[in-house]
């Protein structure tokens, strides 16, 4: 993995170090004060001296230990918050920061690989946000927003300092395959306490604060999972490759448990073009699944809500689905057209929710759409760079078929599929999902760029000399051979 000689001194880089302990040193009498004597908050500052010990040790190695784990820990790190409100600052912000310094010190130790085309795609989207702030009615959020995301961006960078050939980029889907199994095997706890899940009474969401964070990780597993065990150059025993089909098949039941809509239907539509590009047989899988799915009583709750009452009214409770576009139309005809092009600021879209949204119950909603929501509060602009954001992606993804067509496939999928389900959920604001979501797309990134450069670096064969034809020699050699 992109070994090799870093271009920043050890000096320099102790001093990096010497630094950060010496802030830590400062600010840790602070966290106590506020953070109070419960178990999980004090124990979270040894666990922070172990992480500041690994990154001194091996950035890299506490990279992949944060990617194992984070998508278990939502569960511990809600109780470290450190606000009256909950929606303070916890061991998940130094998480975030730890995340953010980490692809700092990659860049800053091989500044050679970072890749400047790709990142630029994100300046647009980072001047939306920085714009938002500067409008926002809720400073300190937007501010959160913004340093959230640029953990997304590190997470995508750092992706870049692990894959230098195609055997890296399968050790990451690898990795975030692996990083399921704590959450599966809560799904599985869970699922067994709650014995009326069955029936549609309960939805789990295993170590994560919602059922649909937990569907949509559930959805990137899936696919990535899938292509690890079907791609060709991947060797496993034959009883591991049962194994892990069979793990695929356990997350695909835990997804159907989360009762999200969109993520079952964006599973669907991609396996179904897997199956038409791929392995036709899989057509015939998915119609059988899709007919045994009907005899389960959750999903046909889920099916059939979506055709119950869709009537705006103060008396009538709304499908999920009706009340979502309810939201959507409130919002959009309360917006003054001189907003239309820069938009309210960050925070603006649940600060005035309860001004526009009869249907609010005094709850200050998201907008459970990320279309609508950037545009309430960055404009047409914000919705610009965040779309350029993500088509960019989305044309690196369908390049990356020169160097691993099933690789390009899957990735071109993760990119569409998120998409799809960002017109119903906040998929702006779910960071597990988020971290794992720009790291696959930062490692398919990253494989088009070294498959790229090592095509460009071998040697290509030199053109052979035609003989020329006899009509093509020069008149004077024909005089010459016909005088001897």
């Amino acid at each position: 993995m992109l070994d090799g000689k870093t271009s920043a001194s050890p000096y320099t880089l102790f001093a990096i170090f010497l630094g950060a302990a010496c802030g830590l040193g400062v600010l840790l009498p602070f966290y106590l004060g506020v953070a109070g004597d419960g178990v999980v908050a004090i124990a979270a500052v040894p666990l922070l001296l172990i992480g500041i010990a690994a990154f001194a040790a091996s950035r890299k190695t506490l990279l992949i230990l944060i990617l194992l784990t984070r998508s278990a820990l939502d569960i511990v790190l809600e109780a470290t918050r450190t606000a009256g409100s909950g929606q303070g600052a916890g061991l998940g912000a130094l998480i975030n920061l730890c995340i953010i310094l980490l692809a700092f010190a990659l860049v800053f130790e091989k500044p050679a690989a970072f890749p400047r085309k790709m990142a630029i795609a994100w300046l647009a989207f980072f001047a939306a946000a920085i714009h938002g702030i500067l409008l926002s009615p809720e400073k300190a959020d937007a501010i959160r927003f913004y340093l959230t995301w640029l953990s997304n961006f590190a997470v995508f960078i750092s992706a870049f300092y692990l894959v230098r050939e195609s055997a890296d980029f399968r050790y990451c889907a690898l990795l975030v395959v692996l990083s399921s199994i704590l959450p599966a095997l809560y799904g599985l706890y869970e699922t067994g306490a709650n014995l009326g899940l069955l029936s549609g009474g309960y939805r789990i969401k295993s170590t994560f604060t919602h059922a649909n964070i937990f569907a949509f990780y559930l959805m990137l597993v899936q696919f990535i999972g899938f292509y690890y065990l079907k791609s060709g150059t991947v060797r496993m025993p034959v009883m591991l490759r049962m194994a892990l089909g069979a793990y695929l098949l356990l997350l695909f039941g835990l997804l159907m448990l989360t009762q999200t809509r969109s993520a079952w239907i964006a599973v669907v539509v991609v396996f179904a073009c897997y199956a038409a590009v791929f392995e036709r047989r899989y057509l015939i899988y998915l119609g059988l699944a899709f007919v045994a799915s009907f005899f389960i009583p959750v999903v046909q709750e889920r099916l059939l809500d979506i055709l119950s009452d869709s009537e705006v009214g103060p008396q009538v409770k709304l499908n999920s689905f009706a009340w979502r576009v309810a939201l959507w139309e409130s919002a959009l005809g309360w917006m003054d057209p001189g907003r239309y092009l820069l938009g309210y600021g960050l925070g603006a879209f649940r600060d005035n929710v309860l001004d526009f949204f009869p249907l609010s119950a005094g709850f200050k909603w998201d907008a459970h759409n990320v279309y609508v929501q950037w545009f309430f509060e960055t404009g047409l602009l914000g919705v610009a760079a965040y779309l350029w954001l993500q088509v960019r992606m989305l044309g690196y993804s369908f390049q990356l078929r020169k160097v691993d067509r099933l690789a390009a496939f899957f990735i071109t999928a993760t990119v569409v599929s998120y998409l799809m389900v960002s017109f119903s959920d906040n998929m702006m604001f779910y960071l597990v999902v988020n971290w794992y979501y720009w790291f696959l797309i930062g490692a398919g990134c990253a494989l088009l760029l070294r498959g790229a450069a090592k095509a460009a670096a071998e040697p290509r064969p030199a053109p052979q000399a035609k003989r020329p034809a006899p009509w093509s020699r020069p008149a004077g050699a024909a005089v010459r051979r016909s005088r001897q």
